[in-house]
């Protein structure tokens, strides 16, 4: 669920490509040393390390495709706004704060490691659009639970945090430039400050302004059970489609600005 470096390097020191979901988008969060490591080992080995997922990742590279009919670009948004209710991975969902009181004072360093890999999102947007920022800052705001709940996989007990409103956000120029923006409920709706709008929407505000939307649903036969499946399907697919370009890709840390364009090449259906 979140890299290892140990494993990384004795992966790439073999010669192994890694397209990974697990919490790796650039490595500019780790330590310098350990991503000094990396690169290093990579290029050793002759191998290259891709990190993805469907937010960050996808999302991104879709955020990244909007600003392509663009002369100016002001500022790109992008916003997940979900209800992760059905997503039963108690581990992740704690990582972030869900179940601790919204008075803890550790309640926003918790959301800020459990979601620092937004920052790397961020940053690797400034990249392709060669902006360097002055400042990555990161800010979020909470609602509580109405009543206790056990989810089965997680217990949010009544009061305690059950909607996150987090934003990752990349300022240059004087101004917000690169925002990465999740809104996430646990539960009944009422209880968030927000308006869940069940979906990924970016925003990029310059010439011309540009409105992009995706949306997750189902195929035919799918139940709400099969919603934590559905999840895996779109956040591995972006990593397993996109093997044959980072083995073709020089050896190091490839990210969605350095591949060409990555899609479902082999998986299209010959019919019902």
């Amino acid at each position: 669920m979140w890299p290892d470096v140990d494993d990384l390097c004795r992966l790439l020191a073999a010669g192994v490509n890694v397209c990974s979901t697990a919490g790796f988008i650039t490595g500019r969060t780790m330590a310098p040393d350990q991503l000094a490591r990396l690169r290093a080992t990579a290029e050793a080995g002759n191998a290259t390390l891709f990190g993805t997922g469907v937010n960050p990742g996808f999302a991104n590279l879709f955020a990244l495709l909007s600003t392509q009919i663009c002369d100016r670009v002001d500022a790109v948004r992008i916003t997940e706004s979900v209800d992760s209710t059905d997503y039963a991975s108690g581990e992740t969902e704690a990582s972030v704060g869900y179940g601790m009181a919204l008075d803890d004072p550790g309640l926003p360093d918790r959301t800020r490691d459990g979601t620092q890999v937004f920052e790397e999102a961020v940053a690797l947007i400034g990249d392709a659009l060669g902006v360097e920022f002055d400042e990555i800052v990161f800010h979020a705001d909470y609602g509580a639970a109405s009543a206790d709940r056990d989810l089965g996989y997680l217990r949010i007990p009544r009061g305690t945090v059950s909607s996150i409103d987090g934003r990752w956000t990349g300022r240059a120029f004087g101004r917000d430039v690169v925002v990465a923006h999740f809104q996430w409920i646990k539960g009944a709706r009422e209880d968030a400050p927000f308006a869940i709008r069940h979906g990924y929407y970016v925003e990029v505000d310059g010439e011309p302004k540009v409105r992009s939307q995706f949306q997750i649903f189902p195929g035919a036969g799918w139940t709400e059970a099969d919603y934590m499946g559905l999840g895996m399907i779109m956040t591995a697919m972006p990593a397993v489609n996109a093997i044959p370009a980072v083995v073709a890709a020089p050896a190091g840390i490839a990210t969605h600005a350095t591949l060409p364009l990555v899609c479902a090449r082999g998986y299209v259906s010959p019919g019902p």
